[in-house]
């Protein structure tokens, strides 16, 4: 299997005070078009299987294309009687805090046969320091696990379950100064492990499966880097939607202390104190796009995008 180790040169980097953004939605806005993912935007898949992953227009959940890995089931021995995980490499990035979130939306399609699925990992590591730093597995019989060492050495650990053919968000934040890492579902705590090996940071992500078959589809990556404080918001009721494509709505039963949206391009567009458990944005102006939003919400930041057309 290749290892990618890459220079980011081509990724979307949205900038705020103290905090950096990368988004990742596989759209020709950011350089991608349709067809085989390798080399483009410096991604890269497994020697073998280069024709199996794609920039696919099936199924998205921001914007209308998503990274796609197309099973064929035709397994790889890994040279221990397993079949070898096979599947898409990142560039690598820079993250310079030692409190960072990475988040994704996974998508598992239903197996050919029953009970013959693939196990999907969602993987980050440290290339540089040659350790992995987490994984998340959505396994073939709906299980959702991640790796801990909560027993004294690293193993599986179950988180929950899934569903095939539905979309799910899977958000990772990483405490290396506490040694901690929570995992979220759909923004509410699954689980919190340790950090179980020597890393110290992430510079690449990993999306790998043992090709048998089922498909998986991964869309809207976010790494926020930086400006993150204990994650609060399973407790905080908070929503987003856009009014007639003018105006976006903000609500919360806690108070909305204030707002920043940015373009695409990472130039603030607006920034507006709220104070105010609701508030009401008039984008009406704004170039047709996507767009990043911050909300302070009880000392805590709310990141989302939202596309107006």
């Amino acid at each position: 299997m290749k290892k990618i180790t890459l220079t980011l040169t081509a990724l979307l980097a949205v900038f705020t005070m103290n905090s950096q953004i990368t988004n990742i939605s596989f759209e020709t806005s950011e350089g991608f078009t349709e067809g085989t993912l390798d080399s483009q935007n410096e991604w890269g898949t497994s020697d073998v299987v280069a024709d199996q992953f794609f920039v696919s227009d099936n199924y998205a959940t921001d914007g209308s294309l998503s990274l796609y890995g197309e099973h064929s089931n035709e397994q790889y021995d890994n040279g221990q009687g397993q079949a070898a995980l096979i599947g898409a490499f990142s560039p690598n990035y820079t993250i310079t805090s030692s409190l960072f979130s990475i988040s994704m939306d996974v998508y598992v399609t239903t197996p050919v046969t029953e009970n013959n699925g693939s196990d999907i990992h969602l993987g980050a590591q440290s290339s540089g320091e040659e350790f992995l730093t987490s994984r998340v597995v959505f396994d073939f019989q709906s299980n959702i696990k991640v790796i801990d060492d909560a027993s004294g050495s690293p193993a599986y650990e179950n988180i929950g379950t899934y569903e095939f053919d539905t979309w799910y968000n899977v958000e990772v934040i990483y405490d290396f100064d506490n040694g901690t890492i929570e995992y979220y579902l759909d923004d509410t705590l699954a689980y919190t492990g340790n950090v179980w090996t020597s890393a110290t940071t992430v510079d690449q992500l990993t999306f790998l499966f043992d090709n048998y078959e089922s498909s998986f589809y991964v869309d809207n990556v976010v790494i926020n880097d930086g400006n993150l404080s204990t994650r609060s918001f399973e407790t905080i009721a908070f929503d987003h939607y856009l009014d007639n494509n003018s105006t976006l709505v903000l609500s919360s039963d806690n108070v909305l202390s204030g707002v920043k949206l940015y373009s695409i391009l990472g130039q603030e567009v607006l920034a507006q104190e709220l104070n105010a458990t609701n508030g009401r944005l008039d984008i009406s102006s704004f170039n047709a796009g996507v767009y990043l939003a911050q909300v302070q919400i009880e000392g805590q930041t709310k990141t989302f995008k939202f596309i107006k057309k």
